[in-house]
């Protein structure tokens, strides 16, 4: 801020602002401390200072559904200009109303079911108003967004034993923010690919990280927990998993869901995963291992609900086989069917400047897959003869253009960074693979990198985030 001096006589004295005022021609108003200069051209008064300057626009806008009724998520402009940001205005398409509010994101009332519409979004201050931004991408507004009906909303995140818990507890003030619970996964790190010897992480830590669950309002619907090895961590495909000695793995498995049901009763997880893409270990010749472990863990917990992430090959089997020879297997202990779904929807690259994959044509893939897979009919078929529902324990897609046409075959994706497939593919998801009445859940996959669908260091909220903002109800 500007100052003015004068002299007293004896000393240089700094003049307060508050005690200069003068005459604007209508109104005595005080001088601020804000310096101006003008000119004259002969006809009109120019300002020179101070030059309002405008905000520029607010950056990353999208929007998510509801019931008649949108919210609008942007991120603050890069530059405020010459005077801080009072207000954001949202024009919205069609009907070329506007709202206003004061952050994001702003609520849009009065809106018409089955229409679709787009938002932009501009700053407003002193010293003027912004552009409007580029249009949202387009949401629909209806009296039943897909994804709201579910039971269980969640995420996944993990626990390792080396991450920080900083990191951690970022991801789950994020969770907090967009809303719905977590599938929490935690690392059982087996001492080799063929070993039946499980190191735990250290207890401290797991109370650690349910407390920082707990102490931010967040649910648990269900602990899942990894078979993994210290060296590839969770990159170790458990369907390659081959125990050198059957009976002690189970002995030794069944502990391990033991001192996990103790965390789910204390801190009111509703599932627990006994299974996570064994292969070879849920085959039907070992049913009655997992019947004694079943009866072990109930035994513990009676009311503790027990699942299993099943792959697509497991669902592919008891579809083709052990469904139809009635044979017994361990899908018929469960109270929920868990499936990772990891389809490929589409053979497309997706395009960014000129968008060439909608979320109907995932939600056909859903039908029938790129590669001809009826993972639906496959659900229900089998879910049916068992009579659980189903939870979808992980799907998700990696944020890069060439992602959605490597989704089931565990390639590294090609193409540039794009986080709008996430959008597509999440949004597919609640309107396609959670739309049977037997699907009680769904379970993004995931929070950590590389297929995570915001940054921790930024807050820019992207599509995927958007549409599970949308689906959750945040």
């Amino acid at each position: 801020m500007a100052s003015i001096h004068y002299w007293d006589g004896n000393d240089e004295k700094d003049l307060s602002a508050s005690s200069i005022q003068y005459w604007d021609g209508s109104a005595l108003r005080t001088f601020d401390g804000t310096p101006s200069l003008s000119y004259w051209n002969g006809s009109t008064e120019y300002d020179i200072l101070p030059v309002s300057v405008p905000p520029s626009t607010p950056q990353y806008v999208g929007a998510a559904a509801g019931h008649a009724s949108a919210k609008v998520f942007f991120s603050p402009p890069s530059s405020t200009g010459s005077h801080p940001v009072t207000s954001y205005t949202v024009s919205i398409s069609p009907g070329g109303t506007t709202r206003t509010g004061t952050t994001s994101p702003i609520t849009i009332p009065n809106l018409s079911n089955g229409t679709a519409y787009t938002f932009r979004v501009r700053a407003n201050s002193e010293g003027g108003s912004s552009s409007y931004s580029p249009a949202s991408t387009a949401v629909t507004p209806r009296a039943t967004i897909p994804g709201q009906q579910l039971q269980y909303k969640t995420v996944s995140i993990s626990l390792d034993s080396i991450s920080p818990l900083s990191m951690f507890e970022a991801e789950l003030d994020r969770i907090a923010a967009h809303g719905g619970d977590v599938v929490l996964v935690i690392h059982a790190i087996v001492d080799s690919p063929t070993g039946h010897t499980f190191t735990r992480i250290p207890y401290s830590r797991v109370k650690a990280a349910f407390d920082a669950i707990a102490e931010r309002g967040i649910g648990i619907a269900m602990v899942k927990p990894h078979i993994v090895t210290a060296a590839a961590g969770d990159g170790f495909y458990r369907g390659d998993y081959r125990p050198d000695n059957i009976p002690q793995f189970f002995a030794n498995w069944t502990g391990e869901m033991q001192h996990f049901v103790g965390f789910c009763n204390t801190y009111g997880a509703t599932y627990l995963s006994v299974s996570c893409e064994q292969i070879i270990l849920t085959a039907a010749q070992y049913y009655d291992y997992w019947v004694a472990l079943k009866n072990s863990v109930k035994g513990t917990q009676p009311s503790i609900k027990l699942t299993a992430a099943f792959t697509t090959a497991e669902l592919y089997d008891l579809y083709t086989y052990w469904i139809p020879q009635g044979t017994p297997h361990m899908a018929r202990l469960l109270d929920a069917f868990g499936i990772n779904s990891w389809i490929r929807l589409t053979n497309k690259v997706y395009n960014p400047d000129s968008p060439n994959i909608t979320v109907q044509e995932l939600v056909d893939g859903w039908y029938n897959s790129a590669q001809g897979d009826p993972h639906m009919g496959r659900l229900d078929y089998v879910c049916g003869n068992l009579g659980i529902p189903y939870f979808v324990t992980e799907v998700g897609v990696r944020p890069y253009t060439g992602a959605l046409s490597t989704m089931e075959s565990g390639q590294v994706p090609s193409g540039d960074l794009n986080y709008d497939v996430q959008g597509l593919l999440y949004r597919s998801v609640f309107a396609g693979l959670a739309s049977s009445a037997r699907c009680i859940g769904v379970s993004i996959w995931h929070v950590h990198e590389p297929f995570n669908y915001f940054k921790r260091s930024s807050p820019h909220i992207f599509a995927g985030e958007l549409a599970i903002r949308e689906a959750y109800n945040a």
